[in-house]
C-alpha cells in the first residue's frame, strides 16, 4: 500500500511553503520520479504513466489499451477496451443489431438491438384468410385471427344479401328498407325489413276522435284514443288575464284546470310601468330605472354609479362605471331628498325638507305677474312694436 501523487511539483513548490516542505521531504528519501508504471491485471501489460492524459489515452477503462474481446453470452464480442468494472458482464448490454429471425417461412431478421426481446414480428405479408380472401397484416397473426374487412357475400333468410365485414357474423336485423302492409290498419308504410309489422307504429296522418270529449283530430294512427289525452289546442280565455290557453284539452283537464299562462303581463303596476313577468306569477316590484323626480334630482339617476359598482362586486363582473341599467330600479325605495322645499312665493315660504309635506297652505293672494297683453303696458307696447315693426300682432304669453 503507498500513495502516488501526480503532479507538477516544481510549479506547486514555488507557491506554496507546504508543497515546498514535501517535495524536500521526498527527495531526501529518493521517492520523487518523473513518471508511474501500471499494469494490467488483466493482460499483465505495463504502461508508464507522464501526465494527466496519459490515463485516458492508455488505461481508458481502468485496464489497459487491448480490447476486451471476452464473449458475451449473445455471442457477439465485447467492443469495449480492457476494463475492470463488470469484468463478468453483467451489466453491460450489447447494442449489436439482433442476429435472431422470425419463426415464418419468411424468415425477417429482427430489427431491434441484441440485448432487446424480440417480441413479435410486426412486419406486414399477405395472409391467405379462411373465407378465400386475402389481405396485409403482421407476419405473427394466424389466418385465423385475421378479420377480413371485405364485404360479406352471404343472402340472409330474407334473400337480402348481408351488409357486415366478410370476418364478422352475419346480422340478424336486416336494414333494407321495404314496403308492407301493417295488418292492424291495413296501410302501405315504409320499414326496416326485420321491423315487426304487428308492433310496428304507423305514422299515416288520420282522424281520431276522442270519446271523452268528442274533439276529431288528425293524428298519426298509432295513436290510441284510450291510453293517450286529447290533443287538440284548449284556446280557451283563461279568466282574469282573457288570454288564451296555449295547452290542449287533455292537459286543460278537457278545459276544467288550464295550465299556468306563460304569456306577458303587461299590467299598469302603481309606478305606471307594465309588468314583465309571466301573467301566471305575481307581478314583482319593477325593474325598470326609477322615474321620480323633483326639482333637485331624478332618483334612477342619482346613485347610478354607487349602485353599478355594488351589484358588479355582487356578482362578480365588470363593466362600465356609467351603465344606465345598474342604476336604482322602479321597485327600490326611494332615497328622501334632503334639499330645501321650493314652493314659495312672494307672500309665503315652505320651510319643509323637499321630501316632507309642506308647512304652508296654498297661496290665495293676487298674482302679481303681468301679462304682456296688459293696459298699463300697452303704450310702451306699441312703441316697441312701433320699432320692432310688429304692430298689430297679440302675444298672450305671460312675462317671464
Amino acid at each position: 500500500m503507498g500513495l502516488f501523487v501526480i503532479c507538477n511539483m516544481e510549479f506547486l513548490a514555488k507557491r506554496s511553503e507546504m508543497w515546498k516542505r514535501i517535495q524536500e521531504s521526498v527527495e531526501e528519501v529518493d521517492a520523487l520520479d518523473g513518471a508511474l508504471t501500471v499494469k494490467c491485471e488483466m493482460h499483465g501489460k505495463e504502461q508508464v504513466i507522464t501526465c494527466g492524459e496519459d490515463f485516458d489515452a492508455k488505461c481508458r477503462e481502468g485496464g489497459c489499451d487491448d480490447p476486451c474481446n471476452t464473449r458475451l453470452n449473445c455471442g457477439h464480442m465485447c467492443p469495449k477496451p480492457c476494463h475492470v468494472e463488470d469484468m463478468d458482464h453483467l451489466v453491460m448490454k450489447c447494442l449489436k443489431p439482433c442476429a435472431q429471425t422470425c419463426p415464418a417461412e419468411e424468415k425477417h431478421p429482427c430489427k431491434k438491438r441484441c440485448y432487446q426481446a424480440c417480441g413479435d414480428c410486426k412486419i406486414n405479408v399477405t395472409k391467405f384468410l379462411p373465407c378465400g380472401h386475402t389481405k396485409m397484416d403482421h407476419c405473427y397473426l394466424e389466418a385465423g385471427e385475421v378479420l377480413c374487412v371485405e364485404r360479406c357475400t352471404e343472402t340472409l333468410q330474407c334473400f337480402h344479401r348481408c351488409d357486415q365485414l366478410c370476418g364478422a357474423p352475419c346480422t340478424t336485423k336486416c336494414q333494407v328498407i321495404i314496403k308492407r302492409q301493417l295488418p292492424n290498419c291495413g296501410h302501405i308504410v315504409l320499414m326496416k325489413c326485420f321491423d315487426n309489422p304487428y308492433t310496428f307504429k304507423c305514422h299515416v296522418i288520420v282522424p281520431k276522435q276522442w270519446t271523452i270529449c268528442g274533439h276529431t283530430v288528425d293524428v298519426p294512427c298509432y295513436i290510441n284514443v284510450l291510453t293517450t289525452t286529447c290533443p287538440n289546442p284548449c284556446n280557451t280565455a283563461l279568466p282574469g288575464c282573457e288570454h288564451l290557453c296555449q295547452g290542449t284539452c287533455g292537459s286543460c283537464r278537457n278545459g276544467r284546470l288550464h295550465i299556468r299562462c306563460e304569456e306577458k303581463c303587461k299590467k299598469v303596476l302603481i309606478c305606471g310601468h307594465e309588468c314583465e313577468s309571466n301573467c301566471s306569477n305575481s307581478c314583482p316590484p319593477c325593474q325598470k330605472l326609477c322615474q321620480t323626480a323633483c326639482a333637485h334630482s331624478q332618483c334612477g339617476k342619482k346613485s347610478l354609479q354607487k349602485r353599478s359598482r355594488r351589484n358588479r362586486r355582487k356578482n362578480g363582473s365588470k363593466g362600465n362605471d356609467k351603465d344606465p341599467t345598474s342604476g336604482r330600479v322602479c321597485g327600490d325605495p326611494c332615497p328622501p331628498c334632503a334639499e330645501k322645499c321650493l314652493n314659495k312665493c312672494w307672500h309665503r315660504s315652505c320651510s319643509k325638507k323637499c321630501s316632507d309635506p309642506c308647512n304652508v297652505e296654498p297661496c290665495n293672494e293676487r298674482c302679481q305677474k303681468l301679462l304682456r297683453c296688459n293696459p298699463k303696458r300697452k303704450s310702451k307696447n306699441k312703441k316697441n312694436a312701433k320699432a320692432n315693426g310688429t304692430e298689430g300682432k297679440v302675444n298672450k304669453h305671460f312675462k317671464t
